[in-house]
């Protein structure tokens, strides 16, 4: 799952230090929402 999330949180430090923290927010949420969907998935 770690390396899923992975190129999600590359992206969201890089928009973050852009000076993007809209973009920062909506991949941090989608980050945490396709963990969130794994986990659950995993429990299943």
């Amino acid at each position: 799952i770690a390396g899923a999330l992975a190129p999600f949180a590359g992206a969201a430090l890089a928009a973050a230090l852009g000076g993007y923290p809209a973009l920062f927010w909506v991949l941090a949420g989608v980050s945490l929402g396709a963990g969130l969907l794994a986990a659950v998935s995993s429990r299943r």
